[in-house]
């Protein structure tokens, strides 16, 4: 598996969507990664458009990985909701400054049994 961060960006159309994935390798001895974000502009989400870029990302980084991880702010509700869709299982979260602010972020995984569907 590689270990540098990859940033990919998309707009088959400009000006009609620009999803964006950031994926990188989370702990390489136990082939896990951790999906950065995904960014839509609003009339995507929750849609086809949606839905079948998660399908790919999942299952391109089911070839290398045992484990995918979401970092989720406790407040993005509409991410959380989205990643449990899934099938991702909250497990832990983690407190961190950032700015003088505190945050806490939300750690999801989700295993392989994740299928296209």
């Amino acid at each position: 598996m590689k270990t540098a961060d990859k940033t990919d960006t998309f707009d088959s159309q400009p000006g009609l969507f620009g999803p964006t994935i950031t994926v990188r390798p989370a702990h390489e001895e136990d082939r896990t990664v951790v999906n950065g974000y995904t960014f839509l502009i609003a009339r995507h989400w929750g849609g086809p458009t949606n839905s079948e870029l998660k399908n790919l990302m999942l299952e391109h980084a089911f070839k290398a990985a045992s484990t995918v991880w979401f970092h989720i702010g406790s407040g993005n509700l509409r991410s959380r909701r989205a990643v449990e869709k899934l099938g991702a299982q909250l497990s832990h979260e983690l407190v961190i400054e950032a700015g003088g602010k505190r945050q806490v972020v939300l750690h999801y995984r989700l295993r392989p049994r994740w299928a296209r569907g």
